[in-house]
Formats: C-alpha cells, sequence, structure tokens
C-alpha cells in the first residue's frame, strides 16, 4: 500500500479519514478474534462508546477505553503464549485443560494403551560427519516426517527421546483399534524414513533408519513430576516391554508383542521371531517381525465369523425403512438418521433393507466415515468417489445394476481443493465442490431414485458434515434418501437433527435402535445353539453377557468357541459341560471398545459414571448424589443422569423407584478398573460413609451392613468395616444363610488381624464363625474356631456354652469319647467357681450329659442326668434343654415298657419345643 493509500483509509469506528499520523504500523497487534487492528494505548477516540460505558463523560471516555484496549493486548499475547506452549502438551490434554475438564486425566487412571518407540539408527556417529547446525535440522527433520504419521493415526507424542521418539495412542482419547493405529503410523514412518534415507545418503554416507518397536497393554496414565513441574505420561510394563523390542529390532525393521500380532493380523503379515527373555521380564516374550501389508484383509481368526447372525427383531425398524424406500420411488425424497451404540445392528438393518426389500430401479450409493481419516478433509465423499456403488451380495436382489460412480468432475474438484495454498484458493475450491456433488446427485436422481447411505457417521471430519448438511435439503425436491448410521450423541440432540431445524425436511425418520429383548435373543440363540439339555442359567447367562446388543453376542460366541467352552455341531453351537459359563473371561475387544466409547463422553458425565461405578451396577441416585456432593461436584445431577440414560447407558429397568442401573455390566467393570488405587479407595469410603449415615438415620436396614462393610474395606479401612462385617454375619446366622455368614465372618476375621486390640471383637467372630460352620454341618471346621474362641474367653458362663457348643460338634462326628471330654471340662469349670446348684447353666450343662449317656449306652446314668436337669429348669425359660430332658426320659421310659410314662415325657418335651419356636418368633431380628 503506498502513503497516499494508507492516508486515504477509513477509521474503522467513526468511519472518518485517518492522517498520514495514524497510520496503523505493519508490526500493529490484531485482535485474536476478528482480526481487527488493536489501536495504541495512547490513542483517545473520537466517539463515546455509550453501550459499553453508560455513565462515561466525553471528558474522561480514553480512560476505560484505553484500559479495555491494554486488555485486549494482554489477551492476545495470552493467547499467543497458549499457541506457543500447546506445542508440549498431547493435543488431546490441551483440550481438557482449556475447557477445565482434565482433572481425572492428570491425576492419573489406568489405561489400555499402544505404545511405540523409534530410535534412529546409529545417529550419533551420522551425525559426526555434520556440524551441529547441521545435525540439528537433520534430527529435526526426521522427527517432523515421523510426528506427522503418529497424528494422522490418532496418537500423541509422549516425549522425544535424544534421537528417538516414544508414542502413545489410546490417551488421552482410547480408540477400539489402537494397536492397528500404531502399526499402520510404524508402517508408513519407515516407509518415510526411506524416502528421507534417499535424500540424505550422499551427505551422511550411509543409510538413515529407524529401530521400531511395539506392544499394547495397561499402564498408569497422568501427571509424573513435584509441584512446581509435570510431565503428562505413562508408566508401566507395557511401556517397558515396548522399549525393549525397539531395542531388540534391527535397523529398518518394526517388532510387535504377541498382542499387537494378533490385534492386527487381519491387515498385516507377521514372522514368528522367538520368544526372548528380556531385561526385567521373568518369562521369555514372543516377538513378531512386520513383514508386509495384506493386499486383501485375511479373515478375522474365529470359527464364528463364517457367517452372519441370523436376523430377528427389528420389524419395527425396518417397515419405516421400507414406508421410506415406497415413498422414494414415488417421487419423494427424505432424510433418515439410525442411531445407536456400536454393535446394536445399524449396518447390519440397513444391509437387510438393501438386500431384500429395497424397491427395484432405485441406485444405492454407500459411503463410510473411518476413524482413521476424521482428521481428513472431505472424507466421507472422497470415498463414495473410490467404492461408492453399492453392489449385492451374491444370489441376493439388486437394486440397479452397479456402474460406475459419474464423479469425474467431483473428483477433479477434491484434486483441486487439495493443491489450493491460499485461503482465497481454498474458499474457491470448496464452493466448486459444493457445487460439482450437488449437480451429480440431482443429475443422478433424475435418471432413477437415489439412497445415499453414510455410515459411521460419528468419524466424518467437518467439512464432510458441512457439505452433507448443505445438500440435505435436495430431499424435498428431488427423490433422493439420506441414510444416516451413526452412535447416539451424548448429552445433546444429533447435529443431524439440529441441522434439520434450520434446513426443514418434510420426510425426516430418526430410528433410534434400543436393545433387543429377551425374548428375541432367545430366538437368535435357538437359531444358532443346539438348546437341547441346556438349563435355563447357561442360557440366561448368555443372554445376559450380550444385554441385547447382536454384536456382544457375536463376540462372545467366538470368546467361548476360543476358549474351548462351546463346539461347532453341524451349522450349530454346543456348550460343553465341563465349561461353566460363569467362569469364563469377556472378549478383550469388547473392553477395548468399551473404553473408547467412555473417552469420548465429556468429564461431566464420566464423574458421574465413575462414582456410580463404584457404588455398584446398580446404584441409588440419593446415594449417587450425596458421594458427588460430598466432592462439590453434584451441580446439575438429574440432567447429566438423563443425558446418561439418553446415551443408552444407564437404565431405570431395575423397577425401583430412585434407583438406576448400568445398562452393560462391562461397562461398570470397565469403568471401575480404569480408577486408580487411591482415587477407587476414596470413593468407596464416601460411599461407606454416606451409606453409615443413612442407617444411622433411618435405625433400619441392617441388610445394608454387609454392603457398607464392603465398602471400607475396598477404601482400605477394615477396622470401620469389623463391626457392620459382624452384624451382617450375625443377621445370615439368624436367617440360616450359613455359607453367607461363613464368608462375612471370615472377612472380618482378616480385618481383625489389623486392629489386634480388638480382643472382644475377635472373640465373638471366632465364636459366629464356629456357629456357621456348625449350622452348615461342617464341624471340623466349627470345633477349630470354638477351640479358638475358648482361648480368647474369659467369662465363665461362655467358656461352659463353648464346651457345650464343642461337644455337640464332636457328638456330630460320633466321636462320643472327646464330646465327653467337653462335657466334663464343662462340669469342672461349674465345681471350681462354685456355680449355684439351681443356676440354669447347671441345668443345661446336666441336659447334655443326659443325651450322651443316653447315646453311649448308660441308660442308668442318663435318667439321673436328665432328672436332675428337668428339677434345675422346670419353670425357667430353658425351653430347649427342659425339651431334651423330657426327651431323653421319655425314650428310657418307652424302652423299659412304662408306655404311660414315657408319652406324658414325650408330651412336655412336645410343649416346651412349641414354647422355644414361640419365644424365637417374638425375638426381632436385632435381638436373635
Amino acid at each position: 500500500m503506498s502513503s497516499g493509500d494508507a492516508g486515504r483509509g477509513r477509521d474503522l469506528r467513526g468511519g472518518q479519514a485517518l492522517g498520514e499520523e495514524c497510520v496503523p504500523s505493519v508490526t500493529q497487534e490484531r485482535c485474536p478474534h476478528c482480526g481487527q487492528p488493536i489501536p495504541p494505548a495512547d490513542e483517545r477516540p473520537k466517539t463515546l462508546t455509550t453501550d459499553l460505558f453508560p455513565n462515561a463523560t466525553v471528558e474522561d471516555a480514553h480512560l476505560p477505553q484505553a484500559q479495555l484496549m491494554q486488555y485486549a493486548r494482554d489477551l492476545a499475547r495470552v493467547y499467543a503464549v497458549q499457541k506457543r506452549m500447546a506445542k508440549y502438551l498431547p493435543s488431546g490434554l490441551r483440550e481438557r485443560l482449556r475447557s477445565g475438564t482434565a482433572s481425572s486425566w492428570i491425576t492419573g487412571q489406568r489405561r489400555q494403551v499402544t505404545v511405540l518407540f523409534a530410535d534412529l539408527v546409529d545417529f550419533t556417529r551420522l551425525a559426526a560427519r555434520l556440524d551441529a547446525e547441521e545435525a540439528f535440522e537433520l534430527l529435526n527433520t526426521c522427527f517432523s516426517r515421523l510426528v506427522t504419521h503418529i497424528y494422522k493415526y490418532g496418537g500423541e507424542v509422549d516425549k522425544f527421546l535424544g534421537d528417538g521418539v516414544m508414542a502413545v495412542f489410546g490417551v488421552p482419547e482410547a480408540h477400539e483399534d489402537d494397536p492397528l493405529r500404531a502399526v499402520q503410523a510404524a508402517w508408513d514412518i519407515q516407509a518415510e524414513m526411506e524416502r528421507l534415507s534417499q535424500q540424505f545418503q550422499a551427505t551422511l554416507g550411509s543409510p538413515l533408519q529407524l529401530h521400531i518397536g511395539i506392544h499394547c497393554g495397561e499402564v498408569i496414565a497422568g501427571n509424573i513430576g513435584v509441584e512446581e513441574q509435570h510431565s503428562y505420561t505413562v508408566i508401566g510394563a507395557t511401556v517397558n516391554l515396548a522399549f525393549r523390542l525397539q531395542e531388540l529390532s534391527e535397523p529398518g525393521s518394526i517388532l510387535v508383542s504377541q498382542a499387537v500380532q494378533r490385534a492386527t493380523q487381519h491387515l498385516f503379515r507377521y514372522r514368528y521371531l522367538q520368544d526372548v527373555t528380556l531385561k526385567g521380564f521373568a518369562e521369555p516374550v514372543p516377538v513378531f517381525v512386520l513383514e508386509s501389508r495384506l493386499t486383501a484383509p485375511a479373515p478375522v481368526a474365529s470359527p464364528f465369523f463364517e457367517e452372519p447372525l441370523p436376523w430377528v427383531g427389528r420389524e419395527a425398524e425396518m417397515a419405516q425403512l421400507c414406508a421410506l424406500a415406497e415413498r422414494l420411488v414415488q417421487g419423494e425424497g427424505g432424510v433418515v438418521l439410525i442411531e445407536g451404540v456400536p454393535g446394536m445392528g445399524k449396518t447390519r438393518l440397513v444391509r437387510e433393507w438393501l438386500t431384500r426389500h429395497i424397491p427395484s430401479g432405485v441406485q444405492v450409493w454407500i459411503s463410510s466415515a473411518q476413524m482413521v481419516q476424521s482428521r481428513s478433509a472431505y472424507s466421507v465423499w472422497r470415498q463414495l468417489t473410490r467404492w461408492g456403488i453399492w453392489t449385492p451380495p451374491p444370489g441376493q436382489k439388486a437394486a440397479l445394476p452397479a456402474g460406475p460412480l459419474p464423479a469425474t468432475v467431483v473428483t477433479l474438484a477434491l484434486q483441486q481443493w487439495d493443491q489450493s495454498v491460499t485461503r482465497e484458493e481454498a474458499e474457491a475450491a470448496r464452493t466448486q465442490l459444493f457445487q460439482a456433488i450437488r449437480q451429480v446427485l440431482i443429475a443422478q436422481s433424475k435418471t432413477a431414485p437415489l439412497v445415499l447411505v453414510i455410515d459411521n457417521w460419528q468419524w466424518a471430519d467437518e467439512l464432510s458434515r458441512r457439505l452433507l448438511f448443505t445438500l440435505l435439503p435436495l430431499a424435498d425436491q428431488y427423490p433422493i434418501l439420506f441414510c444416516i448410521l451413526s452412535r447416539p450423541a451424548v448429552g445433546e440432540t444429533h447435529e443431524v437433527t439440529r441441522a434439520l431445524a434450520f434446513r426443514t425436511v418434510r420426510q425426516y425418520q430418526h430410528i433410534q435402535l434400543a436393545p433387543l429383548d429377551d425374548a428375541a435373543m432367545g430366538r437368535l440363540l435357538a437359531a444358532l445353539f443346539d438348546v437341547e439339555g441346556w438349563d435355563a442359567s447357561a442360557r440366561q447367562a448368555l443372554i445376559n453377557w450380550a444385554q441385547g446388543n447382536p454384536f456382544f453376542l457375536k463376540e462372545v460366541i467366538a470368546s467361548l468357541a476360543t476358549q474351548g467352552a462351546i463346539e461347532r455341531v453341524g451349522r450349530r453351537w454346543k456348550v460343553r459341560a465341563a465349561y461353566p459359563l460363569a467362569t469364563l473371561r469377556f472378549p478383550s475387544n469388547l473392553l477395548d471398545l468399551t473404553i473408547a466409547n467412555l473417552d469420548r463422553l465429556p468429564d461431566e458425565l464420566q464423574e458421574v459414571l465413575s462414582a456410580a461405578a463404584v457404588i455398584g451396577a446398580t446404584f441409588s441416585v440419593r446415594l449417587l448424589a450425596r458421594v458427588l456432593a460430598r466432592q462439590g461436584r453434584a451441580a446439575n445431577l438429574d440432567r447429566r443422569l438423563q443425558q446418561l440414560m439418553q446415551a443408552g447407558i444407564l437404565d431405570t429397568a431395575t423397577q425401583q423407584r430412585g434407583v438406576l442401573a448400568f445398562r452393560y455390566t462391562i461397562v461398570q467393570e470397565s469403568l471401575y478398573a480404569r480408577l486408580l488405587s487411591q482415587k477407587r479407595q476414596q470413593l468407596h469410603q464416601l460411599v461407606a460413609e454416606e451409606m453409615e449415615r443413612a442407617l444411622e438415620q433411618s435405625k433400619a436396614g441392617a441388610d445394608e451392613a454387609a454392603l457398607i462393610a464392603a465398602h471400607f474395606i475396598q477404601a482400605g479401612l477394615p477396622e470401620r468395616a469389623l463391626p457392620y462385617l459382624m452384624r451382617a454375619g450375625q443377621r445370615a446366622l439368624t436367617q440360616a444363610a450359613s455359607q453367607m455368614a461363613v464368608e462375612h465372618f471370615m472377612a472380618a476375621l482378616v480385618a481383625v488381624e489389623y486392629a489386634p486390640h480388638y480382643r472382644a471383637e475377635r472373640l465373638e467372630i471366632e465364636l459366629g464363625l464356629a456357629d456357621a460352620y456348625a449350622q452348615s454341618q461342617r464341624y471340623r471346621d466349627a470345633i477349630v474356631h470354638y477351640q479358638a474362641a475358648l482361648e480368647l474367653c474369659e467369662d465363665v458362663e461362655r467358656r461352659i456354652m463353648i464346651y457345650l457348643a464343642l461337644s455337640h460338634a464332636y457328638a456330630a462326628q460320633d466321636d462320643l469319647t472327646l464330646a465327653w471330654a467337653q462335657l466334663e471340662a464343662a462340669l469342672e469349670v461349674l465345681s471350681e467357681h462354685e456355680v449355684p446348684a439351681t443356676a440354669p447353666l447347671r441345668g443345661r450343662v446336666f441336659a447334655a450329659c443326659a443325651q450322651l449317656e443316653w447315646r453311649m449306652g448308660d441308660r442308668r446314668r442318663a435318667e439321673l442326668w436328665a432328672r436332675e436337669a428337668a428339677a434345675i429348669l422346670e419353670g425357667s425359660p430353658e425351653h430347649s434343654s427342659l425339651a431334651a430332658s423330657y426327651q431323653t426320659l421319655g425314650q428310657i421310659y418307652a424302652m423299659l415298657g412304662h408306655a404311660a410314662l414315657a408319652e406324658r415325657y414325650h408330651r412336655r418335651a412336645t410343649a416346651h419345643l412349641r414354647a422355644t419356636t414361640d419365644a424365637l418368633r417374638a425375638q426381632t431380628p436385632h435381638d436373635r
């Protein structure tokens, strides 16, 4: 611009001509948002901005305006600093830090990731031929080429290590195919290094090569460092193994672990190297060398994938699609959005529709967004120009005969976009591309009705999305049916629905695929399995695992086949009786898929799910609210829960008011497993304390005791769990749930080891455990714990009661000698401590002696003991011992032939047994 032109510039604020002295310099700062120049701080405005400063006068208006301009300059500097600092953080973490939602990420999480190490071969020797500046530039050139491919496949650079780099796939955001992404990146990196080597070999005198090692597994991801300086990274055995593989690899090669090989063998060919003993690993590690990319994807190594699942259910959804197709034939276009969580059958529904129900004469174009191309401009439309015409499988109905896609003009427009350099060129190419695709769609729809299917819409890039939204109104003018398949939008209306709110389309259908009900899953199982001899539990176990998701069922069956739990008999599967379904592992690929889906949720929803996962697969909304309130995170909980229900993660299927459940157990398990131990313990403590408070307020709900105890134990607070374990154990004893009582008391016995000063509690635990074993007729175990209790007990009465219990346990094992020894010990205690002759305790011991003497065959002594016991206990509430004494006397007199006397004692025994039962019924559970 000439000085004359500059002098004729216009003031953007007031429209007045600027003098020569007011022309902004070329280095003047600009607003980072609008791009307009920021005036110098001392410039005085000639007009008053009354909207911003309603109380200012013309005389002092320059003061606030100057402050505003200073603020704008400061803001510009902040954005510039942020932009420079952003280069030192992973992109996913940058966005979370910017939005203030990265707390759970930087404090640490357990994550499933894939780690890639790449190191330049002998770079120190190569760099010796260059001066320091040239070596520095070469290293940066290599890194820039490497990082491009890492980012292309969704990886993040964890750190640069001298002349090497460590990349991670799966944090901050996981994908269900992270191992595949890492291998693809490594393959492209090696190809890039070959090109660089050719470029620099003349200078270096040797080829430029890389060692690469890849492994996938669990790590801890989060901040490492001190208060003044942190570094976000991942640590664990997974990282170490990937590094050892990189060290082991030959120049120019890629070594992977068996886990990576298994996850990617359908797209890459590997050669088994050997089992290698690596530093830091006790067992030899199988190592594989990546040899080539497969020209055609290999079939997945699973016997189940030979054929698709039988088609069941979805009658209502199919009817909607068929109605849209009929209207399309009549010249009426439309838009249909099919939403569903992964594996729910979106693609299968459309495939069945196209192969069986689409009217003849309809042409079908199909494209699919790809996760690895979500950063590639117009990826959906590029796919359409390459393989857009749909061809039905052999033997199935075709719509319109397939032919070349008339997209030459579209291809040319895409090439022009790719070659654009300036912003103006890119804008012009974008406009031409929009017009080209629009004209192609219109022209084709005039030859025959057109169905345009776009699968995996959630991975579509931004420009593909904008282009589709521009094209959707064509459905009102031409016979074009846009069929969009997508995962649900979490926490908001789907963007297609939002777009159509501004671009009205007459025919818009929104199909949301819900899980198949148990009846449909049962029909699916009946078609797949030989159910003869099945018990209901095995059938229900598979239905529960699949949780209404056909893909889950498919993967579960594949996993069962791999584990040997089922076998193929003809065209159906049969469960092997030797494999209990409840003990089998859940397929790892479903865990990866679940974690990837959870990572895409907003942080405010993830924190709700984390707390809920600690409470359990089913949880009280009130309890969840209290736990979140303790953390200061309970705001808008109703809205967040509603979003999670709309996303299909939570469900109200429990039929209990105020209670929600995880729709898929795998989600709850994945969320719980990824929490670090410290965070998990903190949440367990909060849950236990809030349940404890609710229990105290209600003065009821003893069934909650076991849950409170479990949460305190998981929180690492066994002392606080102890009273609840004992309470739960006693309640289980009262309810004759002996095995449950054993579990509670055994847990209490472990907990009391951390509180040795709790002598009284240990005695109660040993007695409770012994009673539980005796109740379940495990007398040998009962004797062990009665004896342990005897060593702890100092109270005379209780010691005698333990001797009585021991005698009963020995007698139950027919060891009458040891049984009598326990009664003699009880009699000795009675004598030593001068227990009164009329004491009920003495009567109970005598009654036990009478019973045992009767069993040992001494009827005379049995009669004497029984008469003494009855005399002491008559009129007391000891109905059980009285009943035993009278029963013994009745048996003795019956044997002696005194029928009338025997009948009288039997009637007395029956009356006291009835009194014993009535007394138990009158007691409350707590009294018992």
